[in-house]
């Protein structure tokens, strides 16, 4: 990349981690997914997910997500996506 990159970026932070925590990181073919509507699935559903699931190994959040993302399109996610949750220990 050029040198405009470091003006989208930022500088680096430090984010401290406690048991419990969960860092999950997904690209925007799972929030941007549209239902027949037209409508996106969005961040709020997202967070409703894993509000839920917290609780539970991430393994079950992630295939979770993907599920409920594909029974809101219909099952046709025209998108490329990406998830992957960590749970910290």
């Amino acid at each position: 990349r050029d040198d405009k990159f470091a003006n989208f970026v930022g500088q680096p932070e430090r984010i401290s981690f406690a048991s419990g925590d969960l860092l999950i990181l997904f690209t925007d073919g799972i929030t941007e997914a549209r239902d027949n509507k037209m409508e996106e699935f969005g961040f709020e559903r997202l967070k409703e997910i894993v509000r839920r699931l917290r609780k539970t190994d991430s393994r079950l959040i992630a295939e979770t997500l993907v599920q409920q993302v594909k029974a809101f399109t219909g099952n046709k996610i025209d998108d490329d996506y990406s998830i992957l949750v960590i749970k910290f220990l």
